[in-house]
């Protein structure tokens, strides 16, 4: 906010409204409010004349743990070696910087531009994509857009979706005395986690999309949270998967 105001830009700063958001039909159920997360907007108004250029670009990261295994401060921002090393560094803090530098400098050479820009620093790309449709929500439109996502410099005219999944297993507990008795969570869950894995598999094989000749990063449908148990000593009786699922442009989710 502070660079922004410093290029001369008009700034808009606010906390997307998540009551709001949840009349949309774009809502994801999210599990954190957005208090203290805000999206900010620098504006460079045209001459006039020109057509409208917006740059997108977020600032939320997924959680750096387990801490241990990073060889530099995840939230240090390290040069090693010519290269930059940090929780987002990729995805997409570079995006965000890169986007900055090049109205910065367009503005430093003393081009004057007729459309006007915008510059979007979103939260909840993440989890949601609420950030995005807040500003949206909130008027802000142009002829052309740019996500500064880290990529292969390819034109991507459509892109991928993505779904998150919960499943809920219940087994039944018993004392370890009576083991017999218990039917394991953890064992249906298990079967679970290979059923998902399944459908991976034979999703790889099913589905092609002219834009996305692997499927196996687009198509990802993976567990990524395996809850279960409360006590060593205990039979579980619940477990939890909790994952997602990717979808090709014009896939119809359900």
């Amino acid at each position: 906010q502070r660079n922004l105001s410093q290029m001369n830009l008009t700034v808009d700063k606010w906390e997307p409204d998540l009551n709001e958001l949840k009349k949309h039909p774009g809502y994801v159920p999210v599990e954190l409010d957005y208090v203290n997360r805000p999206n900010v907007v620098g504006i460079y108004k045209g001459s006039g004349g020109g057509r409208s250029l917006l740059f997108n670009g977020h600032v939320d990261v997924i959680p750096a743990e387990p801490l241990e295994a990073w060889k530099h401060d995840p939230w240090g921002g390290e040069i090693d070696g010519g290269k930059i090393y940090g929780r987002g560094a990729s995805d997409m803090k570079s995006g965000v910087a890169a986007m900055t530098m090049a109205l910065h400098c367009v503005m430093k050479a003393g081009i004057k531009l007729r459309g006007d820009i915008f510059l979007e620093y979103v939260m909840d790309e993440e989890i949601s994509g609420h950030g995005t449709l807040d500003c949206i929500l909130r008027g802000y439109k142009a002829d052309a857009g740019i996500s500064c996502e880290a990529g292969d410099l390819e034109v991507q005219p459509a892109t991928t979706g993505s779904m998150w999944f919960e499943i809920k297993i219940h087994g039944k507990s018993a004392s370890m005395s009576r083991l017999w008795q218990a039917v394991s969570a953890i064992e249906k869950g298990y079967q679970m986690y290979q059923a998902v894995s399944a459908h991976q598999t034979n999703r790889l094989k099913e589905k092609k999309h002219p834009l996305y000749p692997d499927p196996r990063g687009s198509l990802a449908c993976f567990v990524g949270m395996f809850q279960s148990g409360n006590y060593p000593s205990s039979p579980s009786d619940l477990c939890i998967l909790k994952g997602r699922m990717g979808v090709l442009p014009n896939e119809n989710p359900k």
